[in-house]
């Protein structure tokens, strides 16, 4: 029932569309030749009865209804209503053609998949195709009317050979209020598994595949018959046509010739026409623009049916039952004798043109810009300024390294600037160089600072170190007050630098009581605020213990001092000697420099009063040096 007049419009000639009004089948004409008589009919008898029958008071009584149906005509928004309706009606359209379901790709696995050259390997392949052939007979015989009409009942079917008689009782054995046009699916699925099982099909994977194709296949057939169940909204089909027939309905008074005619307000300096025109030309193509658009939708909105423009299901079933047989029995191994291709020997194969398409030869595409040129000059590559990369992790330490890299960063930047601008920047430029060499010269030294002070930290963890050396090592608020109110009570000496390894060292009782208070609870009157010249007494502290440090090792051994009391007093577990890590940043001064005879001096001493001094004092943790 479709209408093709493609190849009528193939090419873009002159009389090519004009031509197409001349076809009758699929034509606007035909579409809604009925209607534009019913229409011209009472166009007429109300234009008679106006002209020649009404008296004076009835015509003027009718020329006011004119006037008032001509201003209706102009309020209706029917381009814009009937637009969007027409719209959303070609949409779904042409979706349902594309959910007409085809079972070429499902008859092409069966013959790969289902193997069997005997009798019942060619069964099944049949039986699989033919249920596949009665869902969609099934299917449009519930939803289409011209199937319907060539299928009334399922007997139809088994007369036709689409079903069988055993099969037509299974069908009707099936006690469903849903329809059961989706049986012969369950029946191809349980098939497929019994050829599985029997070794017909080789592989599961063959066997899912098979399965997915035939669920698109019933997918496409569900989503046919959900068009026919949601149709379009009824409202929005209703507003359409009240719009259009309301307009034409007003149109065969308000296009009415008239004697006495009304003015308009918006007309008023135009002048008023006196012509009779007894054919109304422009109502009569409004009428066929938006009639005719309203029918196009009305034969549109289902293309199952019998309209000149509606699918043609029946063929599509003549052929899908034809091709799916042919393709799982007919073609079941049979193809062709493998040879050589007439390009065996030709790697770039050119295939003749006739002297009809002589003319239609083409040249390949190389893109847009394969004719652009660009100008040698503007071909060279544009390197930017090598720069030296500057590994900061590795050059700390080097400070002269680092600033002589700067250094030639900074004047190999200078020597640019003044290229620009003069030589006016040169001093502005070197006194810029030295502030950024100051500036990597200072961010080097505090990375150094920061890196002891995370080794101190790590060794403050080692074993050997008291509880109450841990608080002061962390800033705990006890030990640091504690030990700063102390330092006031007494007289700190600063002690002289260090000459002799061997040199006695007084340190004051605030010092050798410093874990000993660490250790208790302080109160608020030992705060930072009850103590003077805290600073001062912080300085002095970690000077002293500096030099411990560098002189020993490790720390001198104590006897005659206040800080002599045993680990089982303080009640923390003795210590355990450990060898000094070496400080590899002041690898030039610490005490594993020293001459062998003063490292043997240092050594015996501090091995004679090893025991008291394990025995009454745990280390404290090497303070942090700036």
């Amino acid at each position: 029932m479709t209408v093709t007049y493609t190849l009528s419009v193939s090419e873009a000639r002159f009389w090519g569309f004009p031509r197409l009004l001349t076809r009758w089948k699929g034509s606007i004409y035909k579409l809604i030749y009925r209607e534009m008589l019913f229409f011209l009919g009472i166009y007429y008898f109300l234009a008679i009865l106006y002209r020649w029958v009404f008296t004076p008071k009835l015509q003027r009584q009718f020329e006011a209804i004119a006037n008032y149906c001509q201003e209706f005509t102009s309020v209706v928004p029917i381009t814009f209503v009937l637009g969007f309706y027409v719209t959303f009606i070609v949409g779904r359209w042409w979706n349902q053609y594309l959910a007409l379901p085809w079972p070429d790709r499902l008859a092409i696995q069966i013959s790969s998949y289902v193997q069997g050259g005997d009798e019942r390997g060619r069964m099944i392949r049949r039986a699989l195709i033919r249920y596949v052939n009665q869902l969609f007979v099934l299917t449009f015989q519930y939803t289409s009317t011209v199937i319907k009409a060539r299928f009334p009942t399922i007997d139809h079917l088994v007369e036709a050979g689409i079903m069988t008689v055993e099969e037509k009782q299974e069908l009707e054995s099936v006690e469903t209020p849903h329809g059961i046009w989706w049986v012969p699916a369950q029946w191809f699925g349980q098939l497929a598994m019994l050829a599985r099982k029997e070794g017909r099909i080789h592989d599961d994977l063959h066997l899912k595949s098979l399965i997915d194709e035939m669920l698109a296949f019933r997918g496409q057939c569900g989503t046919v018959w959900s068009y026919d169940w949601i149709s379009v909204p009824l409202v929005y089909t209703q507003v359409v046509t009240i719009a259009v027939y309301s307009f034409f309905v007003a149109c065969l008074f308000g296009r009415q010739y008239l004697y006495n005619p009304v003015q308009s307000a918006a007309d008023s300096s135009g002048p008023i026409t006196d012509m009779d025109y007894y054919f109304p030309f422009f109502t009569v193509f409004q009428f066929f623009f938006y009639v005719g658009w309203l029918k196009v939708a009305e034969a549109m909105i289902c293309p199952f049916g019998k309209d000149d423009d509606d699918f043609e299901v029946n063929w599509v079933l003549d052929r899908n039952l034809q091709v799916g047989y042919l393709i799982v029995d007919r073609m079941y191994k049979n193809i062709p004798k493998l040879t050589k291709d007439a390009f065996w020997d030709n790697v770039e194969p050119e295939i003749p043109y006739t002297q009809a398409a002589a003319s239609f030869r083409g040249v390949p595409y190389y893109g847009s810009t394969q004719a652009m040129n660009i100008p040698e000059r503007q071909a060279e590559w544009d390197f930017p300024e090598p720069m030296e990369p500057i590994d900061e992790e590795t050059q700390i330490g080097n400070t002269s390294k680092v600033s002589a890299t700067a250094a030639s960063l900074r004047s190999r930047n200078l020597k640019k600037r003044k290229s620009e601008s003069g030589d006016n920047l040169s001093s502005i430029s070197q006194s810029d160089s030295s502030v950024d060499i100051e500036d990597d010269e200072r961010s080097n030294g505090s990375r150094q600072a920061d890196e002891k002070r995370k080794k101190t930290r790590l060794g403050g963890l080692m074993q050997g170190f008291s509880r109450s050396t841990l608080f002061s090592k962390f800033g705990s608020k006890f030990s640091i007050n504690s030990s700063r109110c102390s330092m006031r009570k007494n007289n700190i000496a600063r002690t002289p630098p260090p000459g002799s390894v061997n040199r006695q060292i007084s340190i004051p009782a605030a010092v050798s009581n410093r874990s000993r208070l660490s250790t208790m609870k302080v109160s608020r009157a030992s705060s930072p605020q009850s103590c003077e010249n805290v600073d001062e007494l912080d300085d002095t502290l970690k000077n002293m213990e500096e030099i411990q440090l560098e002189e020993t090792g490790l720390f001198p051994p104590r006897m005659n001092d206040n800080f002599s009391l045993s680990a089982a007093q303080i009640g923390v577990p003795p210590s355990v000697k450990e060898e000094p890590e070496p400080d590899p940043d002041n690898s030039g001064s610490d005490s594993n420099t020293l001459p062998k005879e003063k490292k043997q001096k240092s050594g015996s001493n501090s091995t004679e009063n090893s025991t008291n001094f394990m025995s009454s004092q745990t280390p404290l943790i090497p303070p942090e040096k700036n």
